[in-house]
């Protein structure tokens, strides 16, 4: 104990704490022992490779791990020139990122390409969403729609979704409801949220399909369970208006308030009645702030503060307006009972 003792630098104590302390830091020092000892026989292993074999992506992996992230990308980048398609990956996602490298979506969409024209199907669903976008220069709608659709035939639901949305606002494709409506439903058969509230939509509007009230309200109420405020509003509107139920106020207030919140972590500006596009509609102000008021005469209680939020955005006259509506509201209610 002694020797330990002097060799640390930490005086013995022959208590039950002081052993403690003692092998505390001994214990330290044999975790940084370990993990230099660890670097060392990657290095080692990777060195040796350059003798015979070419570094492998496990190799890479634990240099990364082991913070050699210079050594690691190095791997990286010689694996994804020789049509290694999870280094052309994951290169391509640490420039989209930025991570570790400088941010660039030119050579993100380059080694994406590289992992598409192989078959991998993140890589071709990635390239659909940066020529949508408009990510590498200019939106490319021809480009986008063919790697979404390559994505799509091999059950990526991200992308069955993302050509639904192109289809229903026509948005750099000619306008089609029978594609817009067969894509979502695709997407939303493997539980794709935004799939599943924007086929609801079409349902409760009759777009594409006969209107189906009874259809709409499945939907919404799967997307609206897994906390989306499209779905959550919608399904507070078909309960307001009773349409395919029963008129019930208080369960659309409920649906509302849940809406106000969930919108309120996404957004500040506005709630979108449909994922995807720039034509959607939209949830303004005065009508979250209307709802926010009804829900709470109702007994709700605003413990996020999501109404004092809302209100903040909003002017005077634009309160004084969503009061109006909701002393109306909760009057009406009143006078059903």
């Amino acid at each position: 104990m002694k020797i330990f003792s002097v060799i640390l630098g930490v005086n013995t104590v022959r208590t039950e704490d002081g052993r403690v302390i003692i092998f505390l830091v001994l214990g330290l020092l044999s975790i940084v022992f370990a993990a230099a000892f660890i670097v060392n026989k990657i290095k080692d292993k990777v060195k040796k490779r350059k003798n015979g074999m070419s570094p492998t992506l496990e190799d890479a992996y634990n240099l990364w791990h082991a913070n050699d992230l210079a050594a690691a990308y190095k791997i990286f980048v010689e694996l994804a020139k020789n049509r290694n398609t999870k280094a052309q990956v994951l290169l391509a996602a640490m420039f989209f990122k930025g991570e570790y490298v400088t941010q660039s979506y030119i050579y993100a969409s380059e080694w994406y390409s590289m992992a598409a024209e192989q078959g991998v199907v993140e890589a071709q669903a990635a390239l659909g969403v940066m020529y949508s976008k408009g990510l590498c220069g200019v939106k490319d709608y021809e480009l986008a729609v063919n790697w979404y659709k390559k994505a799509a035939n091999s059950g990526h639901a991200g992308s069955q979704h993302d050509l639904g949305v192109l289809y229903d606002s026509g948005e750099g494709v000619e306008q089609n409801d029978d594609l817009a409506l067969s894509y979502y439903t695709k997407s939303a058969l493997q539980g794709y949220v935004p799939a599943q509230s924007n086929l609801g939509t079409m349902y409760d509007l009759g777009q594409g399909v006969k209107q189906d009230f009874d259809q709409a309200m499945v939907w919404y109420k799967k997307a609206a369970l897994q906390d989306c405020p499209a779905s959550q509003f919608n399904l507070g509107t078909m309960y307001k208006d009773g349409k395919g139920v029963a008129v019930d106020y208080k369960e659309s207030c409920n649906w509302f308030l849940k809406s106000a919140i969930n919108w309120l972590v996404g957004t500040k500006d506005s709630l979108p009645l449909k994922y995807g596009g720039e034509q959607n509609s939209i949830l303004d102000k005065i009508e979250i702030y209307k709802w926010m008021l009804i829900a709470i005469a109702q007994g709700y209680s605003d413990t996020n503060g999501v109404a004092k939020c809302v209100r903040q955005s909003m002017s005077d006259k634009e309160i004084d307006e969503a009061k109006r509506q909701a002393e109306w509201y909760v009057s009406k209610e009143n006078n059903l009972h």
